[in-house]
This record gives structure tokens, C-alpha cells and sequence, in this order.
């Protein structure tokens, strides 16, 4: 089963400011994000947690508003749902960028209704270019991947601790 493989999100008080770059990121540049916005009720609202080979994830069940096909998830959806998962690998890591380019490769029909893995992980490159890899994982099948190219956000540089 997918959820063994999962990271709980950390929890409990935090020591600085700014002791978590993801969320402060979030909050003050991505929070209507469709993908991991939580201030939107049509949104994914998906939460992605930092792993032990340090790959984000989120075990996710796409509802049937987010339908293409009758009960497949629309590519689009899909395509959102990987870009959000590296977009969160770099908040999680300091790091605000936008997408500068994106190729998905859709490998099979993506179930709604139906938990899906969604991972993301660091491939190559420092700021200002970020190359990140993603994939979708349903009942132990990859059903699509991605590559893409992140460019730093001029207007949200790498996030440091108070201090530093």
C-alpha cells in the first residue's frame, strides 16, 4: 500500500520565523495556488511532504469534477498536479520559481476515485535553473511523468533563517 511509503507532515512549535520555507512561501506568494492553494474551494488542495530520499509526495484521490473522460482525470489536471509536486520540492528546499518549461509524458489513463502517488524530486542544476523530475504513481503503475525547467522568482529569493 502507497501510505507506508509516506512522510507525516512535521508538526509542533517552530524555533524561527521562518523555520519552514515551504509554508512562508506558500502563504505569501502561492496561496490561491490551484494545486497546493489552500484558500480556494475548487482547488486540488493538495499537501506535499518532504521524504526521506528527499522527494516531496502526496497520496491523492482526484474527484470526478477533475474529469476528462468519464472517470479519468482530465491531462491538464495531470500536468497540474506534477508541476505543483516539483513547485513544492522547491519551496520546501527555500526556493520560488516559476515554471519555464514543463513536458509531460502521459503513459496511461489516470482513474478518478482511485489514490494516486504524486512525487517530485531535485534532478540537476542551482539558482537561477532548477531541473526536477515528477511522476504519478496509481495502484503501483506509473501513469505519467515529467521534466521540467524552473527559473528562479526574482521577487522571492531563497528564503533564510533569521539572521543569516
Amino acid at each position: 500500500m502507497l501510505t507506508g511509503h509516506l512522510k507525516p507532515p512535521r508538526s509542533g512549535p517552530q524555533s524561527s520565523p521562518v523555520s519552514d520555507p515551504a509554508q512562508d512561501l506558500r502563504s505569501r506568494h502561492h496561496h490561491e495556488c490551484f494545486v497546493c492553494g489552500a484558500d480556494r474551494s475548487n482547488s486540488l488542495a493538495m499537501k506535499f511532504c518532504l521524504q526521506p530520499d528527499d522527494s516531496v509526495a502526496n497520496l491523492y484521490t482526484f474527484r470526478r469534477e477533475f474529469e476528462g473522460y468519464n472517470g479519468f482525470v482530465h491531462g491538464g489536471i495531470i500536468a497540474a498536479a506534477l508541476d505543483g509536486a516539483m513547485t513544492n520540492w522547491l519551496f520546501i528546499h527555500g526556493h520560488s520559481a516559476v515554471t519555464a518549461e514543463l513536458k509531460i509524458r502521459y503513459l496511461h489513463p489516470v482513474e478518478t476515485q482511485v489514490p494516486a502517488l504524486v512525487q517530485a524530486r531535485f534532478t540537476e542544476g542551482s539558482g537561477p535553473l532548477f531541473i526536477m523530475t515528477a511522476e504519478l504513481i496509481q495502484q503501483g503503475r506509473r501513469m505519467a511523468t515529467a521534466t521540467a525547467k524552473f527559473i528562479a522568482n526574482s521577487s522571492s529569493a531563497k528564503i533564510t533563517k533569521a539572521g543569516e
